[in-house]
């Protein structure tokens, strides 16, 4: 899940790799995330968009492994944020995410995400395969599932109510 789910994966992934030696003594390790900027490529809406966060206050929790490799990341927080198409700037949305986020890293490399609240999503084409939202950028008030082999994304599911943030950028 991305995000925002949010930014948060990529956030969410730099914060665990940084912390991985520290969580691995005790834990959890609790670390803050902070503001960010994301650029999002053409492939995402058929134009860039650019995703900037303006208040973040988001906890991310790294429990050690376990006996197996296994190891679990939580992520709890608000972040507020505004989306804007940067070939035609006018048209930016303001969005309030917040929510719950669980990662499962499994010792087979495999990931499992688990998501719920108001999170982003974003799909590349390559992607849109094996997402039930196709390709594109998503505003999500629900509950979201991925989840991840050695090659990338393999299945990512939702439930609740979703906001296509590419159609509403377009004007």
């Amino acid at each position: 899940m991305r995000r925002r789910i949010v930014s948060l994966l990529a956030a969410t992934l730099l914060a665990l790799l940084s912390a991985m030696p520290a969580a691995a003594q005790g834990g959890p390790e609790r670390i803050w995330l902070g503001e960010e900027e994301i650029p999002f490529g053409e492939e995402y809406c058929g134009f860039p968009v650019l995703l900037e966060d303006y208040f973040a206050t988001t906890k991310v929790l790294i429990f050690p492994a376990d006996e197996d490799g296994n190891q679990r990341l939580i992520q709890n927080g608000v972040f507020k944020s505004t989306v804007t198409n940067l070939d035609d700037p006018g048209q930016s949305t303001n969005l309030n995410l917040g929510g719950k986020i669980t990662l499962y890293f499994n010792a087979d490399g495999t990931v499992r995400v688990e998501g719920s609240g108001t999170i982003l999503l974003w799909y590349s084409p390559v992607e849109a395969a094996v997402s039930e939202l196709g390709a594109g950028i998503f505003l999500l008030h629900g509950r979201a599932t991925e989840r991840y082999g050695p090659t990338g994304l393999v299945e990512a599911t939702y439930t609740g109510r979703v906001t296509d943030l590419c159609a509403q950028l377009a004007g």
